[in-house]
């Protein structure tokens, strides 16, 4: 699919040949005003931006075209430098449902099998202590000799992957924080206390062999991950961002901690690492102009960094070596201006201590969500009896089948995971079939969720 902005006459006409030269093109035409520059066409596809919810217009249009291969022209337009960062997101934020949610469900039921503690219980435990997040990037090998010597003066937080390179030093973190769903690292046991959001790998979590498990909220993104949350008793947001780095940000400022020091968090990846993404993974950045690889998430993450400090001027921030961050404006901590703290090791000790007691059951929350898909599971199976007791009439027009359409409405199961699941699905099917087919398939696509659920 191509994207243009104010297109004119000479360059339309060139589109449409282009549109026509395949089934498998589209057209995306961005104008201020809906004024069609082409003959209608199914594959040609116009929408008006000049609304000032321009964000909320472009994350619309991102979803009707799911996992369309993207390209812009005028690259250096900042409408349409725009709309595709939000059309990355948008497919980022998607992948979490190309399974049919599975692979968050089977997290979410492990951390819901076991005790927890909330991370709010952190919150405001640790002022201006100084904090060292350690993210599993090249320049975390060369601030080796700086942590070996800040490692009990200063909070050290170990970033997803990072945990496992502080081990081989011979450093221990104070914290370890989890948020990959699936992760791509191999991690051996530890004793480490740590955060994880539901979401987060169960079996990389299993390898703590610690009680001080510290549950994180999240963005949201999944709605059964925020009811289930809700019902635990995480009611505030929780802006992460995009990884466990940018996520350790967030969680630091809320501790209280400053400054802030980033090692390891480079979001920067080797030529050789760069051919083993995907074609469409690939992003290429030379701020200064040295060319440097890095992933569509990791520039987002960048991104994130530099406003969310923007927008908290009282909070330091830096790197411990100046390798770190590599396509970020950042800059390099003195240490010897800082102020660090040696009572660290008491300070940890004495957190741990005032929480132990305060530990939430988790069972009962996923127990209640399992009772509803049951009943979810059995008004599907009614309403493909009324599809086909009534075909070829359309059943909604039917009272008995809207009856269970709407009890089907009225489940946890079908409002927090059903329902967003089908929303997805609805972008993938829409393109093949009809509409009075789609309804059928909506309710076989509910169906065959709570087969995989059931048999999780």
């Amino acid at each position: 699919m191509t994207c243009v902005y104010r297109c004119n006459e000479k360059k339309a006409d060139r589109l449409r040949k282009w549109v026509n030269s395949s089934s498998q093109h589209h057209l995306l035409m961005l104008e201020d005003h809906p004024t069609p520059k082409l003959h209608p066409h199914s594959r040609i596809h116009y929408f008006s931006i000049s609304s000032e919810n321009q964000d909320e217009i472009f994350e619309k249009i991102a979803w009707k075209f799911l996992f369309f291969s993207l390209s812009i022209e005028e690259k250096k337009n900042p409408i349409l430098q725009r709309f595709s960062q939000i059309y990355s997101q948008v497919h980022l934020r998607a992948f979490d449902f190309t399974d049919q949610g599975m692979r968050l469900v089977t997290n979410f039921r492990a951390h819901l099998s076991r005790p927890t503690f909330l991370a709010n219980s952190a919150y405001g435990k640790f002022p201006g202590v100084p904090a060292i997040l350690c993210g599993g990037g090249r320049s975390l090998d060369a601030a080796r000799k700086e942590l070996c010597s800040l490692q009990n003066k200063a909070l050290i937080l170990s970033c997803g992957v990072g945990l496992e390179k502080l081990h081989q030093m011979g450093i221990q973190p104070h914290f370890a924080i989890h948020v990959d769903p699936d992760s791509y690292h191999r991690f051996t046991p530890s004793e480490v206390p740590f955060f994880y959001q539901l979401r987060s790998d169960a079996q990389v979590t299993a390898q703590h062999q610690t009680p001080f498990r510290f549950l994180m909220g999240s963005p949201g993104n999944f709605p059964l991950e925020g009811f289930l949350q809700s019902e635990l008793g995480i009611t505030e947001p929780f802006d992460g961002g995009w990884n466990a780095g940018t996520t350790a940000i967030a969680l630091a400022y809320l501790m209280g901690c400053n400054p802030i020091i980033l090692t390891g968090i480079d979001f920067t990846i080797s030529k050789k690492q760069l051919k083993q993404l995907p074609k469409d993974e690939k992003k290429i950045f030379s701020p200064t102009g040295k060319s440097q690889f890095s992933r569509i998430d990791w520039i987002l993450s960048d991104e994130w960094i530099r406003l969310f400090f923007s927008q908290r001027s009282q909070s330091s921030w830096g790197t411990l070596t100046p390798d770190a961050v590599r396509i970020s404006s950042s800059h390099p901590i003195s240490l010897k201006d800082q102020q660090w703290d040696p009572d660290i090791l008491n300070k940890v000790e004495a957190f741990l201590q005032r929480t132990a007691t305060t530990a939430s059951s988790t069972t009962q929350v996923w127990e209640e969500f399992c009772q509803s898909m049951k009943k979810c599971t059995l008004l599907c199976s009614q309403l493909l009896q009324e599809i086909e007791r009534l075909f070829p009439t359309p059943p909604i027009q039917d009272g008995r089948y809207a009856l269970l359409e709407e009890r089907l409405s009225q489940e946890v199961g079908y409002r927090y995971f059903l329902e967003p699941l089908w929303r997805y699905g609805y972008h993938l099917l829409k393109w093949s079939f009809s509409a009075e087919e789609v309804a059928l398939h909506r309710i076989l696509f509910l169906q065959s969720s709570c087969n995989k659920f059931h048999a999780l």
